[in-house]
């Protein structure tokens, strides 16, 4: 009798026990979530890049349906625009205006200093355009164009730091739409290895999502036997870049009339002349990357990029040939695995 008494005493001390075990995992109260860190860098205004941890969860944005909150996990990019930044916006209306001053070195100055802004205030100085006139006219035209010749000159090698064009609004950008307006989220503190740093909206020039590139790239391209090389090339739309392993293949005929009614394969034949540099057989499919030399590709082609630039091909066809019609095209195919 004692035996069974103790073991209910003791069941029902365990059942005690468990039942405050409970209750106080119940009512413990929850540790609260930290905020996800963030993979977006921040260019700030004074030229340094910032990344770590945003202490906010999201953006809000007044827009002209209402406001709308943006989490951060969903952000592409954003860029403030000149509306959050009133002292850059007044240096540039002061800088434009100083095109039309009275003194040469004064608009010489001016025009030097929206030179060295960018092609980021594009926008801004074609609005202006529309209605100078004299010599602010010119100068305005000759920084656009100075700006044309850098794009140009900068298109093989793309720079991480680009950042967007300036507009009045602020623009964000997710993976589903893009959204323009007003952030009124005003401050933003940053969490990282060094510390944590308070941010102004105004301090940020832009905020990016660096993209995984993908491991290979596979594209088909169709060249016309008309696009030769001293006319034109053919975009694959394919940036490879340095240390990138490239394999193409092609396939097709082109009909090389200066020679009558004789066709051409992508080996192309030294009996069609030689294309310099490079050696390479009239007839034959050859390419570039970015502005760099050309070279043979021919029926098959192995290789690693020795640059940074979007692949693009061409028939070779000697100079004094080129005003002849080339019927026919030749099918390529590309593929690019990324450097580890």
């Amino acid at each position: 009798m004692l035996r069974r008494n103790t073991t209910r005493a003791l069941v029902a001390f365990a059942v005690l026990v468990s039942s405050s075990l409970l209750f106080a995992q119940a009512t413990e109260p929850a540790t609260p979530a930290s905020p996800p860190a963030s993979d977006l860098k921040l260019y700030l205004m004074d030229g340094s890049l910032v990344g770590g941890n945003l202490s906010v969860t999201d953006i809000t944005v007044d827009t002209a349906f209402g406001p709308l909150k943006i989490p951060i996990d969903k952000i592409k990019s954003f860029s403030p625009g000149l509306d959050n930044h009133p002292e850059f916006e007044k240096k540039l209306a002061d800088l434009i205006s100083d095109l039309a001053a009275d003194g040469f070195a004064a608009r010489e100055k001016a025009q030097q200093a929206l030179i060295k802004m960018g092609p980021e205030i594009r926008g801004e100085l074609q609005h202006e355009l529309k209605t100078a006139q004299a010599e602010k006219q010119t100068r305005l035209q000759k920084i656009l164009e100075e700006f044309d010749s850098q794009q140009e000159s900068d298109s093989d090698e793309p720079d991480p730091a680009a950042v967007a064009v300036w507009t009045h609004d602020d623009v964000i950008v997710t993976d589903a739409f893009t959204v323009v307006g007003h952030i009124t989220t005003p401050t933003f503190a940053v969490t990282n290895a060094y510390g944590t740093l308070q941010l102004k909206l105004s301090d940020i020039r832009q905020a990016k999502r660096e993209a995984a590139e993908p491991e290979e790239i596979r594209k088909s391209v169709t060249v016309s036997g008309n696009v030769i090389n001293q006319h034109t090339f053919e975009t694959s739309g394919v940036r490879v870049n340095r240390g990138d392993q490239i394999t193409i293949t092609a396939t097709g005929a082109i009909t090389m009339t200066p020679w009558g009614n004789v066709q051409a394969t992508p080996d192309g034949g030294q009996n069609f002349g030689i294309v310099q540099p490079g050696n390479i057989p009239g007839g034959a499919l050859m390419a570039k990357i970015g502005s760099g030399s050309t070279f043979k590709v021919g029926s098959k082609l192995t290789m690693t990029a020795d640059k940074t630039g979007i692949i693009s091909f061409s028939v070779a066809v000697p100079g004094n040939y080129s005003g002849n019609d080339f019927p026919g095209e030749y099918a390529v195919k590309l593929h690019v695995t990324r450097k580890p």
